[in-house]
């Protein structure tokens, strides 16, 4: 067998003297899967390390347990409660107190750019007299450091203000918190709104973010009110992801397919214009299953060769253009994170694999079954 493989290999596949059009079809072929695997590779390469930069930042930035609700003044007293109950698996334990209201300039120095719908979070970390806003809010509304700014509670429009001056510009790196949300010191917001040790927000972060099913149920318990998870909280948004990624797999799927149809096309019109040659090596001893081996091996060599061509050549491009290429400013997010999910690319390459091996599976059979007698009398 290795004789006629070699004999056919050599005088067949990889002559580069042959100008027929069925080199050309195999070329094709090639071409076909490689630019497939390599596009595969490439766009989910971009899109997993999007989702997964996306993922981090909101699972580092958003609770993983939350509750929000009406202002209370009974869950302080929970808090150690709860933190016992977490131990070490807590990252951090917040009982706050937050409330919608309105961020304004002073009438002085008010104009129509001065007023903005906020949520107010109480603090301990932010100094009395102090509040932190939003990178996004403070460029909106053109905030330096030490400016005088008035709050208002929605609740009570009618009643008086809160005067904060600002004392830091913070960023999230997530645009509806950097927009909307002003810090202010817990105990200052408490006095103005006539509370004590009053609690409206219990977020709560693990350090796995996975763990927050087991803890769910016992903390909801422990607080007496129904606590979400980060799935829960999100839910559309997650959805949304899963969604947007099997789309992708499926449209790329249908990418490898018709590649793997170039390769049936090549290998069969190959069979189609040496029906003559197969017949001679049937006739000088070939047997049907080495026929068949030797067409199947050929459809192997095409799909093995521009797979492994374009699992080589997706990573290096891919690098480059993370490095040299950034988004227009319109985004939040200019950057373009990679993340190589070294399971996806092995079932991608032996997925692909397959689909070469079937795409040549017909060709081969037909070229086994080629009749010696009629071969070479045709």
């Amino acid at each position: 067998m290795s004789k006629w493989l070699r004999l056919f290999l050599q005088k067949d596949l990889l002559s580069l003297k042959s100008r027929s059009a069925v080199r050309w079809m195999n070329l094709f072929a090639f071409i076909s899967v490689f630019l497939g695997v390599f596009a595969w590779v490439m766009v989910m390469a971009f899109m997993d390390g999007l989702q997964d930069q996306s993922r981090r930042q909101m699972l580092n930035e958003n609770p993983h347990l939350l509750w929000e609700g009406a202002i209370r003044e009974d869950l302080v007293a929970k808090k150690a409660q709860v933190e016992a109950l977490l131990g070490s698996q807590a990252r951090s334990v917040e009982f706050s107190l937050q409330t919608e209201g309105l961020l304004e300039r002073p009438v002085s120095k008010a104009n129509n750019r001065d007023i903005e719908a906020v949520v107010m979070q109480g603090d301990l970390g932010v100094k009395p007299g102090k509040m932190h806003v939003g990178e996004e809010l403070a460029m909106g509304m053109g905030l330096a450091g030490g400016e005088l700014l008035e709050l208002r509670s929605i609740w009570r429009l009618e009643g008086s203000s809160l005067g904060l001056s600002v004392s830091e510009v913070f960023s999230s790196q997530v645009y509806e918190i950097d927009k909307r949300v002003v810090r202010v010191n817990q105990r200052d917001l408490e006095k103005w709104l006539g509370f004590q040790s009053a609690v409206s927000r219990v977020a709560i972060q693990l350090k796995n973010p996975l763990q927050v099913d087991q803890y769910k149920n016992a903390v909801s318990k422990a607080l007496g009110v129904p606590v979400k998870t980060w799935r829960e909280v999100d839910e559309s948004y997650w959805y949304s992801l899963k969604l947007e990624r099997l789309a992708m797999g499926i449209s790329m799927f249908f990418v490898i397919a018709l590649a793997s149809l170039a390769v049936n096309m090549a290998l069969s019109a190959r069979v189609a214009e040496r029906g003559r040659e197969i017949a001679l090596l049937r006739a000088l001893g070939l047997s049907k299953n080495q026929v068949f081996r030797l067409y199947l091996l050929e459809g192997v060599f095409i799909g093995g060769a521009s797979i492994a061509l374009g699992l080589i050549a997706a990573p290096v491009v891919a690098t480059l253009v993370s490095k040299n290429f950034r988004l227009p400013d319109i985004y939040y997010r200019t950057e373009l994170p990679l993340y190589w999910d070294v399971t996806a690319i092995s079932l991608l390459s032996f997925f692909s694999l397959l689909l070469c091996i079937w795409a040549s599976w017909r060709p081969a059979k037909r070229a086994m079954e080629t009749a010696v007698a009629s071969g070479l009398r045709f």
